[in-house]
């Protein structure tokens, strides 16, 4: 029964990594915005570098900002155009 379940557990964490490699996009471009949502393509471009995995640091200036809280987004964008969801 062990080696059956052990057996299922791989078969299934196969499955998960393959559909993990398949759905994998390429990021093409970054952009953040700070409390209203200017629309896809309207923030603040960030430099990336194109990839599957992008990892990337942004000054966002906050001297314009009155006191309180902030809603800080970022969004990215794949090789086919498309924008993601914040």
């Amino acid at each position: 029964m062990k080696k059956y379940l052990l057996l299922l557990s791989l078969i299934i964490l196969s499955l998960i990594m393959c559909c993990i490699a398949v759905n994998a996009q390429t990021i093409t471009a970054a952009e953040y915005f700070v409390d209203a949502d200017p629309g896809a393509g309207s923030g603040t471009p960030v430099s990336i570098t194109a990839g599957t995995n992008v990892n990337f640091t942004a000054i966002i200036p906050a001297t314009s900002l009155p006191g309180g809280f902030h809603f800080v987004a970022i969004r990215t964008k794949d090789a086919a155009g498309k924008w993601g969801v914040i």
